[in-house]
């Protein structure tokens, strides 16, 4: 197939998650509360609550991302009991939003690539649009959750993108980290996706299956 535009997650896809901060938080919650010091476990319940949040925030329940990781933190810090501050927790996740590092990969590719591309984020405008300049790169077409009031995998932000590229769905590939949020997704609206998996990981069972697998950008050429 000759794709016409991409789709593009950001963060996992283009520049660096949060893990590294994530895994700091992790520690010191551990190393602090008197209920649990399996940071796995915290991990798990801070994910789960972080993502029933998302899911259900949509339409008249939109919150923005940065509120959503204020109410899971503060939830987290509740259960768990410890004396940390959550304030200088979710900043550091904030000031992270807005500063990923660029994988060389992508920033080499995104220099190479002659498609147009639609940024499809998870995120707040105002922390994409500076995490975006930071590394020096500029898109033309971006879409968030808070413009659409609504998360991936939901179908609102990917039809935002076709209509802003002026693509039929069979025209576009999308490209991202996320199995249940970027390749589900995108296919159930009938847009191929191109799962990037960094780390290798096996495919899960029971998740969807990606219409193609990388491990970086450098291969993705090979699939236009």
């Amino acid at each position: 197939m000759d794709y016409k535009a991409l789709c593009l997650d950001f963060y996992g896809t283009l520049a660096e998650e949060d893990d590294r901060v994530i895994a700091e938080i992790l520690k010191a919650l551990a190393a602090q509360s008197p209920v649990s010091s399996d940071t796995e476990q915290i991990r798990r319940v801070w994910y789960d609550y972080f993502l029933t949040r998302c899911t259900t925030a949509w339409g008249e329940n939109f919150k923005r991302q940065c509120d959503i990781e204020i109410e899971s933190l503060e939830h987290v810090f509740s259960r768990f009991e410890t004396r940390l501050a959550p304030a200088d927790c979710y900043e550091k996740l904030f000031h992270n939003w807005k500063t990923p590092r660029k994988f060389e990969d992508a920033d080499w590719f995104l220099r190479h690539n002659s498609l147009p591309v639609c940024i499809v984020s998870n995120i707040d405008t105002d922390d994409v649009l500076q995490a975006i300049a930071n590394n020096g790169w500029y898109f033309e077409h971006i879409v968030t959750s808070e413009q659409c009031r609504s998360y991936k995998p939901r179908l609102e932000m990917f039809e935002r993108a076709l209509d802003l590229l002026q693509c039929r769905p069979e025209e576009v590939l999308h490209i991202g980290d996320s199995l249940n949020s970027d390749v589900a997704g995108a296919q159930a609206l009938g847009i191929a996706a191109a799962w990037i998996n960094r780390k290798n990981r096996p495919l899960p069972d029971n998740t969807p299956v990606p219409t193609f697998i990388i491990n970086d950008f450098y291969q993705l050429p090979n699939l236009l």
